[in-house]
């Protein structure tokens, strides 16, 4: 679980890096854990993506007008981590090209380039992917608007 996590966040990251053309740094990803729901035992996990911007910079802005942004983050790090030089080179399962962050150097043992082409193809393979992302922008803006901010 840590192992996907970890891959997880730093394909995220990947993404974002791409998306935005550069490292926007100041976009961190942390982990949650809330409660299970309805007497459920096990709390559930999620990632949230934030701005230590004070004010924020308005990167995030775009994920909450537009569904389709985050499945363009995962659709950029899924083409780089494939075309990813290091794939040519056995043994060899990321590089600082793809999918390892300086940021991130206690987790680099967890990242896996491979790992992460599987569980970005599942995602963007799968026919919810679409109603997913909906969904999440919908969750967003609520607790967007949560917040006293105005918007859609």
């Amino acid at each position: 679980a840590e192992t996907k996590l970890a891959t997880f966040k730093a394909c995220l990251e990947l993404g974002l890096r791409r998306k935005f053309k550069g490292n926007p740094g100041h976009l961190i990803i942390r982990e949650q854990q809330d409660p299970g729901l309805g007497g459920d035992p096990i709390p559930r996990r999620f990632l949230v993506l934030y701005d230590t911007v004070p004010g924020g910079t308005g990167y995030l802005k775009e994920f909450a007008s537009n569904p389709e942004a985050m499945k363009e983050v995962l659709e950029g790090a899924f083409r780089t981590l494939k075309s990813c030089r290091c794939r040519q080179q056995p043994g060899i399962d990321g590089c600082y090209r793809c999918v390892y962050a300086y940021q991130r150097q206690n987790e680099l043992e967890l990242v896996s380039r491979e790992l992460g082409i599987d569980m970005l193809g599942e995602i963007l393979a799968g026919k919810s992917v679409e109603q997913a992302v909906r969904d999440a922008h919908n969750r967003a803006v609520s607790i967007y608007q949560s917040f006293g901010f105005k918007g859609k």
